[in-house]
């Protein structure tokens, strides 16, 4: 029997399966990506009433602060009055 020299190229099948491992990677990565995206838009939409509820406790903390102030001040009048007697 004759020997047939048949030539084996494969170059190009390896590329082919890099190409499908990048397109396969982008595809997680964007599907990934767009969940994120939808989670942090419906939690937007819930944190509102929460970060409303955070700035009312914030402006609460703000006058209590105030008041300690104008409390703070009348003391030091008091005691510049005692003094002077």
């Amino acid at each position: 029997m004759a020997k047939l020299n048949v030539i084996k190229s494969e170059a190009g099948v390896a590329h082919l399966g890099m190409i499908l491992l990048v397109v396969v990677v982008f595809g997680v990565t964007a599907f990934s990506a767009y969940r994120v995206l939808q989670s942090n838009s419906e939690s937007d939409e819930v944190s509102t009433s929460e970060s409303t509820d955070l700035e009312d406790s914030e402006e609460s903390e703000d006058s209590s602060e105030t008041d300690e102030t104008i409390a703070n001040e009348a003391n030091s009048d008091v005691e510049a009055e005692n003094n002077e007697e």
